[in-house]
């Protein structure tokens, strides 16, 4: 099946009880699937919770980013033998997306949406200055970056453990 024909397929809504009532198909077009049923609301509300769910289930991250789950397994990749902690208390209400508390080292994910305005570029930053002032050292990835370089840019991280003398 080619992606444009995928949305062709009728999309089938409370399917427990087979075979499905033509009822229950309620169209082809994925946007019908935002209206009607409360349980399928546009409101930004549900929209946002059935995608926390949805990365919840992808991901098993419960409030963390997809953006974050999808670092995780790069993370994991280039520092195999680094026990990470995630969303880990820093300093404050802070925490860290990703940490090695024994170097004080943090990682942050900065996803385009949350972290493009204004207000959270300089609430990013009175952060990271917050954490240095804790003794703690921040490398700060950009969604733009990560999605560039294919996630390569996380390598990185790899290099400044080796320049520790830690085996990342």
């Amino acid at each position: 099946m080619t992606n444009e024909n995928f949305w062709q397929r009728p999309t089938i809504i409370n399917s427990e009880d087979p075979p499905f009532p033509e009822s229950r198909l309620i169209s082809n077009r994925p946007s019908d699937l935002m209206s009607g049923s409360p349980m399928f609301s546009s409101s930004p509300h549900n929209v946002e919770k059935r995608l926390r769910a949805l990365e919840a289930a992808v991901f098993g991250q419960g409030n963390d980013s997809t953006l974050e789950g999808i670092a995780d397994h790069h993370l994991k990749q280039f520092t195999p033998s680094t026990q990470w902690q995630k969303q880990h208390p820093v300093c404050g209400n802070y925490k860290a997306d990703f940490a090695l508390p024994e170097i004080r080292l943090a990682v942050e994910i900065d996803g385009h949406p949350y972290h493009s305005t204004v207000e959270q570029i300089e609430k990013d930053k009175i952060r990271d200055r917050d954490f240095l002032m804790a003794g703690w050292h921040t490398m700060r990835f950009s969604s733009t970056e990560l999605n560039r370089t294919g996630f390569e840019c996380l390598s990185q991280v790899a290099d400044c453990l080796k320049t520790m003398g830690m085996e990342p």
